[in-house]
């Protein structure tokens, strides 16, 4: 991701074409991304704990990096508020739609929620992420105005 700019597909055979791409580069070419990951990756500890609940699961984990990263300038405290919030809301709009799928006359409050939770199903597609990244920043944003 940081090599690329953006988010990527993170697949296997894609991680591995990678590396074996880059066997022969020399460690300085990757010494920026490296500072760049590491810089980002210690923000990280300012929004999230050791034994994160919003970490339990890794299949989030490059959009959260990637939201990090872009948002250098919002206090972190907001970040994890939005985070948290933005879980609660996912099991609530989880919460619907088994209810609906059990025959129950239930509105969903908020149907990106659900392409979210669908979506987060293979995390490892890079058009995915986007979308997900999406959903996510929109609220971010929201929260932000």
């Amino acid at each position: 991701m940081e090599e690329r700019g953006c988010l990527t597909n993170t697949k296997k055979a894609d991680l591995d074409r990678f590396v074996s791409s880059n066997k022969e580069e020399s460690l300085s070419k990757f010494t920026p991304y490296f500072e760049e990951a590491k810089q980002t990756l210690g923000r990280f500890t300012q929004v999230f704990q050791q034994n994160d609940p919003l970490l339990k699961k890794s299949t989030q984990l490059s959009l959260y990096y990637w939201l990090v990263k872009n948002y250098k300038e919002t206090n972190e405290i907001l970040l994890r508020n939005l985070l948290e919030q933005f879980e609660q809301d996912r099991e609530v709009a989880r919460k619907q739609s088994n209810q609906r799928s059990e025959g129950e006359d239930v509105e969903i409050d908020n149907p990106d929620l659900l392409d979210y939770n669908r979506l987060l199903r293979s995390p490892d597609d890079k058009k995915k992420q986007e979308t997900m990244y999406g959903i996510l920043t929109k609220r971010l944003e929201e929260a932000l105005s």
